[in-house]
């Protein structure tokens, strides 16, 4: 899934580099002028195989926003591929004026099929099983800028896997494995985000940096199966590469750690 869903991050940031020059807090913008961006989804990745679905993008800025707030977002996705996954997604992105508040949202549904070889560094090439399981997760931040491109504030999170099944290469059913969150897990958890973003857009940046630090807490009394604590630190580098913006020299660095005792889905993974 989140190969998936960084191939389809990609293919919005190449469709939507057109409309950059409403989405920028360093151009001249007297008017802003709303819109809506209707794209294709397509990719391949050996997890999916072929991919296809339909992006839909309304554009737009609050009553009040001047020039120097970029504007919002809210992004629908219908992604289904050719190894029967299927994925669901509405995305909010809201930026109050003079950008004193972003609120971001991450909701989505999906099946998802997919290959799995176990856990550890030990697993081999001829360990791989089919899982097959549904998945729900509500992701909402609220973050309020405390300095110039510095936001911080609360997140929530909340997801449920069920209907797992793991299937032999020739579609038998197999045993569930003996580990954690092989029967199905729900996450419920609470955390604390920094964000330090100067990018000059939020949809199709060219230039500046982002970088953001997240912990998130899933204790079993809010409702956590298998509680866990995760910590991310999220950063990257954009370079603008013509005088257009229409070549992005971009530079990613992801760190992910996990504690306690997590499902097996929420385990970090080497990409």
């Amino acid at each position: 899934m989140k190969k998936v869903l960084i191939i389809l991050s990609a293919a919005v940031f190449l469709f939507l580099n057109l409309a950059h020059a409403q989405d920028s807090t360093l151009v001249n913008e007297p008017i802003y002028q709303n819109k809506i961006l209707y794209l294709p989804a397509l990719g391949s990745t050996p997890e999916t195989g072929f991919m296809f679905g339909a992006v839909v993008v309304p554009q737009f800025k609050l009553s009040g926003a001047g020039p120097e707030t970029r504007s919002s977002s809210v992004l629908f996705a219908g992604i289904y591929t050719t190894k029967n996954q299927l994925l669901l997604s509405l995305v909010p992105d809201i930026i109050l004026p003079d950008e004193s508040w972003m609120i971001n949202g991450n909701y989505f549904a999906n099946y998802f099929p997919n290959s799995y070889w176990g856990i550890g560094p030990t697993s081999r090439d001829s360990d791989e099983i089919n899982i097959l399981f549904t998945e729900i997760s509500v992701e909402q931040t609220v973050l309020k800028q405390v300095s110039r491109g510095v936001f911080t504030g609360p997140f929530i999170r909340w997801s449920k896997v069920y209907n797992l099944t793991f299937e032999d290469l020739e579609g038998s059913q197999l045993p569930a494995p003996d580990d954690a969150g092989a029967d199905g897990s729900v996450s419920s958890g609470i955390g604390w985000m920094g964000r330090w973003d100067l990018r000059n857009s939020n949809m199709t940046p060219t230039q500046n940096h982002y970088v953001q630090f997240s912990v998130l807490v899933n204790p079993s009394f809010l409702g956590s199966t298998d509680p866990y604590t995760s910590f991310k630190v999220d950063a990257r580098k954009y370079i603008d590469l013509s005088k257009e913006r229409r070549a992005v020299l971009a530079f990613q660095g992801l760190f992910r750690s996990v504690t306690g005792k997590p499902s097996f889905l929420d385990l970090s993974e080497l990409q």
